[in-house]
């Protein structure tokens, strides 16, 4: 059902990204279009199993709510801060940092093909390509937290399981029998 929230609310903000390979083809590669749509549906993904993950973890919707939003901030926006605090601050060039930008499905959709503004973010001789990166990291995360669920779902949701004793439960008064 996560999933499907996620997908749904996505699918509207990327629609105009389906749009523009479709109408400028030439300019959009078919390779290219469809790594874009492997970064967001990887990103919906893990942020569909962090939020199931939370939900297993805390007693309350609102506090596992809160910690969902507040990680995929910090994963997604915190490292272009990051970054320009230190390109602006320490003067730091973009390939010396460009793995603090690896949480971010930002800037490994960034770095996907050709963008006319993409020479301003990353330049041509410190391209780092982080997309694949992502792919990989978030994919294997998410697997790793579908496992933790699995095995972790009968702990804490369930109980753990307590050994039955041998005598049965005394029969209700007024039943017969």
């Amino acid at each position: 059902a996560s999933v499907r929230c996620s997908g749904v609310l996505t699918l509207f903000l990327t629609s105009p990204l389906i749009l523009a390979w479709v109408f400028q083809s030439e300019t959009f590669k078919t390779s290219e279009f469809f790594l874009q749509m492997g970064i967001l549906w990887t990103t919906v993904f893990f942020t569909a199993v962090l939020a199931l993950f939370y939900s297993l973890l805390f007693r309350t919707t609102l506090v596992s709510m809160i910690t969902t939003y507040l990680t995929i901030l910090f994963l997604f926006i915190a490292p272009g801060i990051a970054r320009q605090v230190l390109v602006t601050f320490t003067g730091a060039e973009y390939g010396a940092i460009a793995w603090l930008m690896l949480p971010s499905p930002f800037f490994a959709s960034f770095t996907v093909g050709t963008w006319a503004w993409q020479d301003k973010v990353f330049p041509d001789a410190q391209m780092v390509e982080l997309w694949k990166w992502f792919l990989i990291g978030y994919n294997a995360l998410s697997c790793l937290l579908l496992a933790v669920m699995w095995r972790g779902f009968e702990y804490f949701v369930i109980g753990a399981r307590r050994k039955r004793s041998g005598t049965p439960r005394p029969a209700c008064v007024g039943q017969p029998g």
